[in-house]
């Protein structure tokens, strides 16, 4: 059994990223401010929150503070999440 009690780690027939791995958690927010969370479907960047999220960059504290929000990192990477929890990066 997978991730979340899915029989596999690929989603048939689609070009998915997968699912967040444990402990992670990951939304789409919104391109334009980074402050609004989007609906299944909409496409927005990738931000994830969990053990794996760096708590600074070293010496750099300008792009930690673009990158690294409330303790979510923004990845840069646009992307989606479909209605089973399945994410896709660069759909457009």
């Amino acid at each position: 059994m997978g991730l979340r009690g899915r029989p596999s780690i690929r989603k048939a027939g689609a070009l998915s990223v997968g699912v967040p791995v444990p402990n992670a958690v990951v939304k789409i927010m919104d391109l334009e401010e980074g402050n609004r969370e989007l609906d299944p479907g909409e496409v927005g960047e990738i931000v994830d929150y969990g053990p794996m999220v760096i708590p600074r960059y070293w010496q750099k504290p300008e792009e930690t503070t673009h990158a690294i929000r409330d303790g979510w990192m923004y990845t840069g990477d646009v992307g989606k999440m479909d209605e089973d929890g399945w994410f896709y990066k660069d759909a457009q």
